[in-house]
């Protein structure tokens, strides 16, 4: 809750004030800022996640999910985004994606105007900066990449494929440059008691996040991000849900081997955030 011009005392002490403010231009400045810190929040607040088990022993969730089951399902998502990485891409399909995220928001005049501008402005070149902009294209492929829903995820094949040859360009283009590599990022998270159990159980076994992971290479910001998600959610939410750092370490002499991961921030929509995506 944000007051307009209202007594700082009666704030102080209400604790779902977010801040006075008198000045309408500071006000939708800060209305901003919060529709993208909660934009972030509901990634941080959801990490739906494939695993490997290379023992093939089921963990104490086999009741609901064998091990064999578990693998199918790891293996099966991981081919399916990569015949989209594989196929031949046209105008055609980009169209198809348009047309796709219109129909969804046929009823909201300010996303249409957005999607309009992606349709004119759009390069492949420019598939970063378009996917960190956090509007319908954010929105709509995570949420399908979480859900595994084949009919969107096929509509954004050609999307996919031109974030996933971007992250592998800058990917590149950082190690012809010699920058330093990247060997530690972080990622914060709130996850229920039962993902935790399922991570726990998972030692030595494969993990595949069903989404682009976004992380950092800075710890603090990080740790924010799990406070400032604390505070968005309700009681009996957060008490259901347990805070998270998710400290990455990165061998540099595999990324020949894995899919692309690169530091987004000359290309972001949003630069000061030390990003770095993984496909």
């Amino acid at each position: 809750m944000i007051a307009v011009d209202f007594k700082e005392t009666f704030a102080k002490v209400n604790k779902k004030i977010r801040a006075v403010i008198s000045d309408q231009d500071e006000l939708i400045c800060l209305v901003k800022h919060d529709q993208h810190e909660l934009e972030k929040l509901e990634d941080v607040m959801s990490l739906p996640m494939n695993i490997y088990d290379v023992n093939t022993v089921g963990s104490s969730l086999a009741k609901e999910n064998s091990s064999t089951s578990l693998n199918g399902n790891f293996l099966w998502f991981q081919l399916f985004i990569e015949v989209f990485l594989r196929m031949e891409h046209t105008a055609t399909d980009f169209l198809e994606l348009v047309n796709f995220c219109k129909e969804i928001y046929m009823d909201n005049t300010s996303q249409l105007e957005v999607i309009n501008e992606f349709q004119q402005n759009y390069t492949y070149s420019r598939a970063v900066f378009w996917y960190s902009r956090e509007i319908f294209l954010y929105k709509i492929l995570n949420k399908a990449l979480r859900c595994q829903n084949l009919e969107t995820l096929i509509a954004f094949r050609t999307f996919i494929n031109d974030l996933c040859n971007q992250l592998q360009n800058l990917q590149e283009d950082a190690a012809l440059r010699n920058l330093s590599k990247i060997t530690r990022v972080y990622r914060g998270q709130l996850m229920s008691n039962i993902e935790l159990e399922r991570i726990q159980s998972s030692i030595s076994s494969y993990i595949s996040m069903n989404s682009f992971l976004s992380t950092t290479v800075d710890r603090d910001l990080a740790l924010f991000l799990i406070e400032s998600a604390a505070t968005f959610v309700s009681a009996p939410v957060e008490s259901a849900l347990k805070p998270v750092l998710f400290d990455i370490e990165i061998d540099p002499s595999s990324s020949r081997n894995v899919k692309p991961f690169a530091d987004i921030s000359s290309q972001s929509y949003f630069q000061t955030e030390k990003e770095v995506l993984f496909m």
